[in-house]
């Protein structure tokens, strides 16, 4: 790109930094927006919640391009709505373009349209209803533009009979979600209840427990108190939550971009209990105790959630920092195991792109050395353990998968007693300071993708 010819490695580097100048950019904006919307203390609060949000903090996506941009477009648009007073036509045309290029990063930013629909609305009244649905439509239509400008693949999409990828990845990307995805959800196991209730899963994963407790009571206390400011980014957050809530899949990072907004509303909750402590009829014993209870109140809960978001982060943080297993396997492999020598590996290979690159020949059933990649192992596992459950649907978009073959291979690898010793593990853990937290029960991508197990196997014959 740009005459530069780059490698994967600095790819990866070039947008793993992108991601950080924007992060630190969306925990400057987080801010502003709370002090804008509230106060000075929630927009601190706030942002520094999000600035140790272990998702946001740690930049854990492997889409460089899309969760951390469209985060910062969403958060673009909420300060330029939280400014604004009144909707002059100049405004008007800034709300449309951070719209649109929000939609051209990611679709799902249109969401975030709904807050400045709802700041139109509420300071509706200062104008006649013409002007307001006229501003309303500068917003629709410069929006269209704007994507259509970064995005023209759409209208090449209409007039030719060549081009058709825009709607093809359009039409998989929204229907996918309610299909399946190599096998990682069971149709029997997901009802329109779990679908709702396993965002807590996503959320408490993403940025640590106490913090997303905190949030979900921010939010509770938002919807009660229905300030300007609240309903305009509950406008945004609670559309955006069912509308996630309804997929039969969902992801970590799918949540990320309401990290900002559920870190001003937690922040919110921390201050809206201090406010209601130091209102608290007080006798004059207790003046003293009154002077001090709100600020040992944010002391006690800044620090302890706080504490725990950065020994989280920090965890986490440590998974991405090590070597990733499928390289230090490959460096194992090749320095252990003589290079003419066979490997066989799973005949059904989920997951390929955490495979060791080895340049061997796999090899059937009878080989001495054996390749086993647990995250494909375990979805087999799951599918051995209630095979009802599963649907054809469920493996989409593969559209054939032999999972007899593959439940043969791991009986024969697993089986009591085996024919096989473990020789080697590669495996990574989160760990602080050296001490590991475990991730059991995290989502499977998480826990198993970033730095996926792989073990070797050697033949006892």
């Amino acid at each position: 790109a740009f005459g530069l010819e780059l490698t994967v490695s600095q790819v990866i580097w070039l947008g793993r930094f992108t991601n950080v100048l924007l992060s630190t950019a969306t925990i400057w904006l987080t801010y502003l927006i709370g002090r804008q919307f509230y106060n000075r203390s929630i927009g601190l609060i706030g942002s520094g919640l999000l600035a140790v949000a272990m998702l946001h903090a740690t930049n854990e996506s492997r889409f460089a391009l899309v969760d951390i941009p469209a985060t910062f477009c969403v958060t673009l648009l909420l300060w330029l709505c939280a400014k604004t007073q009144a909707i002059s036509f100049r405004r008007a045309v800034w709300l449309g373009v951070i719209v649109g290029i929000g939609f051209a990063v990611k679709f799902t930013t249109v969401f975030a349209g709904l807050s400045a629909a709802a700041l139109l609305f509420l300071i509706s009244e200062r104008f006649r209803p013409s002007d307001f649905l006229l501003k309303l439509a500068a917003v629709i239509g410069v929006a269209g533009a704007t994507f259509t400008i970064i995005c023209p693949y759409w209208l090449l999409d209409l007039v030719s009979t060549e081009w058709n990828l825009f709607f093809d990845a359009l039409l998989y990307e929204s229907s996918h979600y309610q299909r399946g995805h190599f096998g990682l959800f069971a149709t029997g196991d997901i009802n329109w209840l779990n679908r709702f209730t396993y965002l807590w899963t996503l959320l408490r994963w993403g940025m640590g427990t106490p913090l997303a407790l905190l949030a979900i009571v921010g939010t509770v206390l938002a919807l009660i108190q229905r300030k300007d400011g609240d309903k305009i980014l509950l406008a945004f957050v609670i559309p955006y939550l069912l509308f996630i809530g309804s997929h039969k899949l969902k992801f970590v990072r799918h949540l990320l971009l309401i990290y900002p907004v559920l870190t001003l509303l937690a922040a919110g909750c921390i201050d809206r209990l201090g406010t209601a402590l130091s209102k608290r009829n007080w006798t004059r014993r207790n003046l003293t105790l009154k002077q001090w209870a709100a600020p040992i109140l944010y002391a006690v809960i800044l620090g302890g959630v706080g504490l725990y978001s950065l020994i989280y982060t920090a965890a986490f943080a440590d998974v991405t920092r090590s070597i990733p297993t499928t390289v230090e396997a490959t460096e194992w492999i090749e320095s252990n195991i003589p290079p003419d020598t066979a490997i066989e590996r799973e005949p059904e290979i989920l997951f390929d792109w955490l495979l060791p690159k080895l340049d061997r020949e796999d090899s059937g059933a009878g080989a001495e050395w054996v390749l086993v990649l647990m995250p494909n192992a375990e979805v087999f596992l799951n599918y051995a353990a209630k095979p009802t459950h599963y649907s054809a649907i469920d493996w989409y978009p593969l559209e054939s998968v032999d999972i007899e073959a593959a439940m043969e291979f791991y009986e024969r690898i697993f089986e009591e007693p085996s024919q096989y010793t473990l020789v080697q593990r590669f495996q990574r853990q989160p760990r602080f300071l050296g001490i590991p937290i475990s991730d059991q029960g995290a989502p499977f991508p998480m826990r198993a993708l970033t730095h996926p197990e792989i073990r070797v196997y050697q033949s006892r014959e």
